[in-house]
């Protein structure tokens, strides 16, 4: 049994108004084997928890790492010094908990503009 985390296709959204970023991104989650998953196991993954948890949290941002293409040759990083990911739901969405859905969420960490409130 492996637990599986991958982003959704089409599923990430970044916006910016009025000087402040702020967007989401989407993963799905499920066992390699089709086995059923209750949300202590995917919590206790450890590649689940280095992708959806802050760093604040003991995980290690990978959500935002991914948004600037960490690790993939010749990707600008943009959004490291602008967002930080502030937090996550976590839902079933099969009836058996066979497939999860996770949502990160990224903040502004600071104001891009002089519009910023």
């Amino acid at each position: 049994m492996a637990i599986t985390i991958a982003q959704k296709p089409n599923g990430t959204s970044i916006s910016f108004d009025r000087g402040k970023w702020q967007g989401s991104s989407a993963y799905v989650i499920r066992d390699d084997a089709g086995a059923q998953l209750n949300a202590g196991q995917i919590m206790s993954d450890t590649n689940v928890n280095a992708k959806l948890g802050p760093s604040d949290m003991g995980g290690s941002s990978g959500a935002l790492d991914e948004l600037d293409g960490a690790g993939v040759s010749g990707s600008a990083i943009y959004f490291a010094g602008r967002l930080r990911q502030v937090g996550f739901d976590l839902k079933q969405v099969d009836d058996g908990g066979y497939v999860w859905e996770a949502v990160v969420h990224f903040d502004s960490s600071v104001g891009d503009s002089t519009f910023a409130t």
